[in-house]
């Protein structure tokens, strides 16, 4: 339970995030496809920090 709490404050961070950079149109779009941002996002940050493959 408590890894399902940290998960969601992690997504609420990370939206909160994107939104200060985003207009309203955007705001819109994020909010109709937060769950596929949401995955885009980690796989960025897994593929990012993925320095073995370099």
């Amino acid at each position: 339970m408590l890894y399902k709490n940290s998960m969601r404050n992690s997504e609420k961070l990370i939206l909160e995030e994107l939104k200060q950079e985003l207009n309203f149109r955007e705001r819109i779009i994020l909010k109709i496809l937060k769950k596929y941002v949401l995955m885009i996002y980690s796989k960025g940050i897994i593929k990012g920090f993925n320095w073995e493959d370099r």
